[in-house]
């Protein structure tokens, strides 16, 4: 975004002085804030000045907040509305929290109000960038050259680009839709191969073969196509690319090419969901627990160390959105989005960013890294040392306070991190084989959506490494990841 965030503020008075006036005022630098006092004015801003972000005070007149907030949803339930009001209304203000506020200020300790607005378009930006990956997605299935499909596990499609139809002789994709893709094959052999490397080994790859098209007549096809599980569904369907077999060469090169742009993109929207529900969380509460802390009164030195915290947590989610940004540039550009780690560093921002959860569950983190750094992508090995230090302190045991430890060193030319926990332990025997699931959860005493193994695994596997689990009930856990040294 090149221009100033755009801030609609609906004041009570016009004149007005104090720390908030002062605050709103350093404000400007950053932001572009304009004023209304009255229900006309806010009405015509809204749809005139088209601002990024609703600042309303409790008590102008002819508009209440929940009035000012209802205005608001009628143009955009997705516009932040962030109420200032006083102490004795805050029961008020929690209320308009269920209708759909954003959040609320107290107006005499103002002081939350950067933290907060930096928060608010931070989200916004991150939505934004989410927009248009998908947005992209999109664009690449429907312009691809390459037919694109997606079919159940017995071959009913279930979707597919336009290229795909015309391939096959088809006006447009909805013609395809739950015709069975195995009953196109020429050659029953072939079918029956595509289908075994399916269930056997979960992919086909660069198979020369004929379908049938829609008028009877043949077309030699190279075809890719994966085995994957589908979340929405619940079960697994396949993903496939396929293209008019001519020139061999050119069409090996357009069939790789547009393949892993599409698995690329697919993982990259999958991690980049996961990383604002999951990732995000731990910094945000950080913020929100200081924000708490800040209502009261505090001494200079306190205040001092609580804006310190507050900063560290902001710094935590800018480099974890800067992540997100580079995993969404689905182009080949591994080389370049590499980066020398230090695990230690790594280990320490992490620790800073979850510090609230820490010293509550009295948490003991030690590190031994014998192999220091490793030239990687920063976005995927930050979200393995995340979600499986997080994972330790989650899966703790009751009467015990949670040890982890963290180390590395070469084994048989590989890097192997390992990661040791005292908590309570997995049945393996009875959830081994799905354990890295999707969605997969074995212990719904502890809150979570079953995600963060199976994203462990994905981003691993993503930078050539395998993962590994050994664990006993009531004995804890230990994660061993390999990784190539170059």
């Amino acid at each position: 975004m090149n221009r100033k965030p755009k801030i609609l503020y609906l004041q009570y008075s016009p004149q007005f002085t104090g720390q908030l006036f002062d605050i709103i005022t350093a404000l400007t630098g950053e932001y572009d804030c304009m004023t209304v006092n009255s229900r006309e004015d806010f009405v015509f801003r809204l749809h005139e000045f088209k601002p990024d972000l609703i600042l309303s005070e409790e008590g102008v007149p002819a508009i209440s907040a929940a009035g000012a907030l209802h205005l608001v949803q009628q143009i955009s339930s997705d516009l932040p509305f962030i109420l200032l009001t006083t102490e004795a209304k805050e029961n008020e203000a929690l209320s308009l929290l269920k209708a759909g506020a954003s959040d609320y200020i107290v107006l005499d300790k103002p002081q939350r109000l950067p933290f907060v607005l930096a928060n608010q378009f931070a989200q916004q930006h991150t939505i934004t960038k989410m927009e248009h990956a998908l947005t992209e997605k999109s664009r690449l299935y429907e312009q691809n050259l390459a037919g694109v499909f997606n079919t159940n596990i017995d071959g009913r499609i279930r979707s597919c680009n336009q290229a795909f139809a015309t391939i096959l002789g088809y006006d447009i994709p909805e013609d395809l839709v739950g015709r069975d893709i195995n009953s196109m094959y020429l050659s029953d052999k072939d079918r029956d191969y595509t289908i075994q490397q399916l269930l056997d080994k979960g992919r086909v790859r660069n198979f020369e073969t004929t379908l049938i098209c829609q008028n009877g007549k043949h077309v030699q096809l190279l075809i890719n196509s994966y085995l994957l599980f589908d979340p929405v569904l619940g079960e697994e369907v396949c993903e496939g690319v396929l293209i008019d077999y001519s020139d061999t060469a050119q069409i090996l090169l357009n069939l790789d090419k547009s393949n892993a742009q599409l698995i690329k993109r697919n993982r990259n929207l999958e991690q980049f969901t996961y990383v604002i529900s999951h990732n995000l969380r731990a910094p945000l509460g950080n913020i929100m627990g200081i924000a708490e802390l800040l209502k009261d009164e505090q001494s200079q030195q306190e205040m001092e160390q609580l804006i310190n915290g507050l900063s560290t947590s902001i710094k935590t989610m800018d480099t974890i959105i800067k992540d997100i940004s580079l995993t969404l540039q689905v182009k080949d550009r591994v080389k370049t989005k590499k980066e020398e780690v230090d695990f230690k560093n790594l280990m320490e921002e992490i620790s800073s960013s979850i510090n609230n959860l820490i010293v509550e569950e009295q948490v003991e983190v030690s590190c031994n890294f014998e192999v220091p750094t490793i030239m990687t992508i920063r976005g995927y090995i930050y979200s393995v040392f995340y979600n499986l230090t997080l994972n330790s302190i989650k899966y703790r045991k009751p009467d015990e306070s949670p040890v982890i430890r963290v180390s590395s060193h070469v084994a048989e030319d590989q890097l192997q991190l390992v990661f040791e926990d005292n908590g309570k332990g997995i049945d393996m025997e009875r959830h081994g084989k799905k354990l890295f699931g999707l969605y997969q959860r074995f212990d719904t005493a502890v809150d979570g959506r079953g995600m963060g193994l199976f994203m462990v695994k994905t981003q691993i596997e993503d930078l050539q490494g395998t993962i590994a689990i050994e664990s006993e009930l009531g004995k804890g856990t230990r994660i061993l990841i390999r990784l190539p040294m170059n």
